[in-house]
């Protein structure tokens, strides 16, 4: 009996996602999904595919995404495809592009222009739906889980007013994150240092948390503070939201921030508090990413309270004598109150990665204090002007952490994969590597060289573990009936080539990843199929 299928993918190394040993088979696919699964010589296809030597396991599951802007630009996403990513979460850090109001439209898309480097949009949308389908009708390369954040959500009603709302602003917002979730947010995100989150109390968070819950969501929250002096109480904050509120918890890109002694080894501690917290019956995880080195925008270094009149205050407090006094002496001088990076990690350690503008600049690539060397200039007066210069508008890349504290956190078996990069049009710029070789690095250098971990226990991070935990039905196996997201690779050649100095080269090793049945990327290139998807919540997220 001949087996008709749209696609077979023979002669591979299943490593399905579990956690169990690689086993062969052939993978025939129909309809988008997986029909067919072990030895099939009846089947028949129109298209073949010889894995051969190969591994196939399920899509790559990107748990921390800032692609948010990025799906409405064009051809930004097929990085993520060409290093294995299938579906991504977006809308983290509290970083959304919804819900907009008419009120604060101009101050959203003023706070979020750093996640795309010299591209502005119409942000002509408001609400979940609206954004969704600009980004679907733009095409989508693979699928898309959107979570709603804390900070836009607050934005939309109170602009970047530090106090605490009213309780007429209190039901505003609780009314914006049940819309969303209703609209298809798998849940909430926050991003605790970042304007106008960090004026928020704990009891605001638990509040829309308890709103999440109901809609069986999760909160994925980038924690108040991630230096060694911060970390311990921001990590006990997370948890005691989840405790009061009832939602599952994801601690976004857990680490240790800071090159000092005092830092290096704290992660373990951190794990040990995630661990006992689960054993309490806290539904806890948490992403990371292979590197060293982070990426966020360059106002982050300002303190908090010069930030409370959005981008225009920020610059107007930097052209200001007196008040640029006082934001070099709480630099200088505070590191207990605020996640002070430039205390904890130095000028040497922070380089420009892109400028707003969308000009060629020869800082881009510097760190600071080369910078101020060359300008003849204290380092400070040189952040300062940079932020002037570009309107607040810069993306920096700074080395933080030790990698085998990055390890523990990576190897940790409640521990997935994410990102965390912001994309920057070609000619923009130099990004983070992350956003180009993060899951090949993974298998290549962790896996592969140094064997920090297993094939299959990283697979099963990057997969099923992402896919249970923000209830992603029928995807993140190689099973027969799951979706057909898949990657063939190469495990004795799979690595990532992008660098620091030369962040936007390819991956090598992957053969072909195929989104929802179709192949979307082959012997390395982009075919011209768009089937990725925004996914729908269709369960609790329950791990």
């Amino acid at each position: 009996m001949i087996m008709k299928f749209d696609l077979i993918i023979r002669n591979g190394q299943v490593v399905d996602g579990s956690g169990r040993a690689a086993f062969p088979a052939d993978i025939g696919i129909r309809s988008g999904r997986i029909e067919g699964l072990g030895t099939l010589p009846g089947g028949w296809s129109p298209e073949e595919l010889d894995a051969s030597g190969m591994t196939v396991s399920p899509g790559f599951i990107d748990c921390h995404s800032h692609a948010d802007l990025a799906l409405l630009a064009s051809d930004l996403e097929d990085e993520k495809l060409r290093m294995g990513v299938t579906t991504e979460v977006i809308g983290q850090c509290g970083y959304t592009a919804f819900p907009v109001s008419d009120r604060f439209r101009s101050l959203r898309a003023a706070s979020m222009a750093g996640f795309l480097p010299g591209i502005r949009l119409a942000w002509d949308w408001a609400t979940l739906a609206e954004y969704r389908a600009a980004c679907s009708a733009a095409g989508l390369t693979h699928n898309m889980v959107p979570l709603v954040g804390h900070g836009s959500v607050r934005m939309a009603v109170m602009g970047n007013r530090p106090d605490r709302p009213s309780a007429a602003e209190f039901e505003q917002m609780r009314q914006l994150v049940r819309q969303s979730m209703q609209a298809g947010a798998f849940g909430l995100s926050s991003g605790l240092i970042y304007p106008p989150a960090c004026y928020a109390d704990p009891d605001e968070i638990v509040t829309l948390c308890r709103v999440v819950a109901d809609c069986q969501g999760l909160y994925a929250t980038h924690t108040r503070g991630e230096t060694a002096g911060l970390i311990d109480a921001s990590v006990e904050e997370a948890l005691a939201t989840s405790s009061a509120s009832g939602v599952s918890l994801q601690i976004s890109h857990l680490k240790v921030i800071g090159l000092a002694p005092g830092s290096r080894g704290k992660v373990d501690q951190v794990l040990g508090r995630i661990e006992k917290a689960r054993r309490d019956g806290i539904k806890v995880h948490f992403d990371c990413y292979p590197y060293t080195e982070g990426s966020t925008l360059l106002s982050t270094l300002l303190p908090r309270w010069a930030h409370m009149q959005g981008v225009d205050g920020l610059v107007a407090n930097l052209k200001d004598p007196q008040t640029r006094a006082k934001i070099r002496r709480d630099i200088e001088t505070d590191a207990a109150t605020w996640e002070n990076w430039v205390q904890t990690c130095g000028f040497k350690a922070i380089k420009i990665g892109a400028l707003g503008r969308g000009r060629p600049d020869p800082i881009v690539g510097m760190d600071l204090a080369a910078i101020a060397e060359q300008r003849r200039r204290d380092p400070l007066e040189v952040l300062f002007d940079i932020l002037i210069a570009e309107h607040a508008d810069v993306i920096m890349v700074f080395s933080m952490m030790d990698e085998k504290d990055m390890l523990a956190a990576l190897a940790h078996p409640q521990g997935m994969v994410g990102t965390d990069a912001i994309p920057c049009p070609p000619g923009q710029g130099r990004p983070h590597p992350r956003g180009y070789g993060a899951f090949p690095r993974i298998l290549g250098r962790y896996v592969r060289d140094q064997r920090a971990l297993a094939l299959a226990e990283a697979i099963r991070k990057m997969t099923s573990l992402p896919a249970q935990k923000f209830g992603l039905k029928e995807r993140g196996l190689v099973q027969e009936g799951q979706f057909a997201d898949l990657v063939v690779f190469d495990p004795g050649q799979i690595i990532d080539r992008a660098t620091y100095e030369d962040p936007r080269r390819h991956p090598e090793g992957i053969k072909a990843v195929v989104v929802n049945g179709s192949t979307a990327v082959l012997d390395g290139r982009i075919t011209s199929r768009r089937s990725g998807r925004f996914l729908t919540p269709s369960a609790s997220a329950s791990a």
